[in-house]
């Protein structure tokens, strides 16, 4: 199951979004960069003009996916590698306020 949430970007060749309903009256929402992504987690390699993504596997490793079942926590994320605090910080305020309306406490890991 997942949230109703909409996101502003749109990149054909890369997933930026995770999203995780449990059922947890908990969520951690995990907004960032290239280390918030996961790249460089198994062949992921960033985003190159080819990029290589075991998308699967890094998803599986990245810190916010650990920190949600460590947390029981329903999961979030929106990452870009290369994005910039202004790039994050909008992230934040377009998807929190979506959020907060679907469950009923957010963690927010930036």
């Amino acid at each position: 199951m997942q949230f109703d949430l909409t996101f502003a970007h749109s990149w054909a060749w890369v997933d930026l979004v995770a999203n995780r309903n449990i059922g947890s009256d908990v969520t951690l929402l995990t907004i960032g960069d290239s280390w918030t992504w996961g790249d460089e987690l198994g062949s992921a390699c960033g985003l190159g003009e080819s990029p290589c993504n075991d998308t699967d596997y890094r998803m599986s490793k990245v810190f916010g996916n650990l920190l949600a079942d460590k947390l029981n926590a329903n999961w979030v994320q929106t990452a870009l590698p290369g994005a910039s605090w202004n790039w994050i910080i909008d992230e934040m305020e377009r998807t929190l306020p979506q959020l907060v309306t679907q469950t009923k406490k957010v963690i927010v890991v930036l």
